[in-house]
């Protein structure tokens, strides 16, 4: 076992070498480092590696394509912190994702006897921490500089509910109000769960007792999926553009 690979018991791939990666919510992989490779610094603007990594990663996309822009990142609570937070807001890049209890301020806090609904909210800045009172025991807490002040929005969601003309349970819409940062997160987030999926349809990955055969099929499935997301997006411009000149449109391969 390579001395960097890393036990991993909360995901179904098991054991591996841990990725940090940048990507757009079509899948497409911006930039990606992997979290032992030496030459990226681990201390940018005096933060600790796991909120360097962030900073890494858009750094150097920014040093490599100078008039590229970008304007929000989404992500999980491992990487949310104030700190990070204004350090990409001196970058001029906005950011939304959920937050750990420990990283918000130790007295601000949703009580118990608050109903279910309640949103409170606190502001450093441009910054804000927002607590939402989803259900009954359960708290959800974000930090973003995407929507200021936070507000609520009407959405419809799928809900499971018991259907008893056919005695069994089935998915059904109904409205809900939630914080607009929420909704946001929700619809932005994923996009390394949509990287990850298109990789996993036809991988090259193959079985081999060599540490770095697992990077080579790495970049090798990114490059086809980047190149296959770039390929659709062209079509579908192209088609747009077509569609709006009455010209014959054209039907691109599906993955």
């Amino acid at each position: 076992m390579h001395k960097s690979k890393e036990r991993i018991t909360y995901k179904k791939a098991g054991d591996g070498f841990l990725v940090y990666a940048l990507c757009d919510n079509k899948g497409d992989v911006l930039n990606f480092a992997v979290k032992f490779d030496p030459t990226w610094r681990r201390n940018i603007d005096g933060l600790l590696p796991t909120y360097s990594a962030v900073l890494h990663l858009v750094d150097e996309l920014r040093e490599r394509f100078p008039g590229y822009k970008f304007g929000f990142i989404y992500a999980d609570n491992l990487y949310s912190s104030i700190g990070l937070v204004e350090a990409l807001l001196r970058r001029d890049i906005y950011y939304a994702g959920t937050l750990r209890r420990n990283r918000k301020p130790k007295d601000f806090e949703l009580t118990k006897d608050d109903p279910v609904g309640t949103v409170k909210q606190i502001h450093k800045g441009d910054i804000t921490i927002m607590l939402w009172r989803a259900k009954k025991g359960k708290e959800v807490r974000m930090i973003t500089t995407i929507n200021r002040p936070v507000k609520n929005v009407n959405i419809q969601r799928r809900k499971p509910a018991f259907d008893a003309s056919k005695g069994h349970y089935a998915y059904q819409w109904v409205n809900m109000t939630v914080p607009d940062c929420t909704d946001n997160y929700n619809t932005y987030m994923n996009a390394v769960d949509i990287a990850d999926q298109l990789r996993s349809y036809y991988t090259t990955r193959r079985r081999t007792f060599k540490w770095w055969h697992r990077f080579f099929f790495f970049v090798l499935d990114t490059a086809l999926c980047n190149a296959h997301v770039c390929y659709k997006e062209y079509w579908e411009r192209e088609n747009e553009r077509r569609a709006n000149n009455n010209e014959e449109q054209f039907t691109p391969l599906r993955h």
